[in-house]
């Protein structure tokens, strides 16, 4: 078995990362993303 668990600290922190995520989506073509197409947007 293989248990993958997230925590965030704090909601504050939750929504940021959610609201980045949005921005990035909504500028993107139909289609399914991954974590690191988000990250890689981010520091690319």
């Amino acid at each position: 078995m293989i248990t993958v668990s997230h925590r965030a600290l704090s909601r504050e922190a939750f929504a940021k990362g959610a609201l980045r995520a949005a921005r990035y989506l909504v500028t993107q073509p139909k289609g399914m993303f991954t974590m690191r197409d988000l990250i890689e947007a981010q520091h690319g």
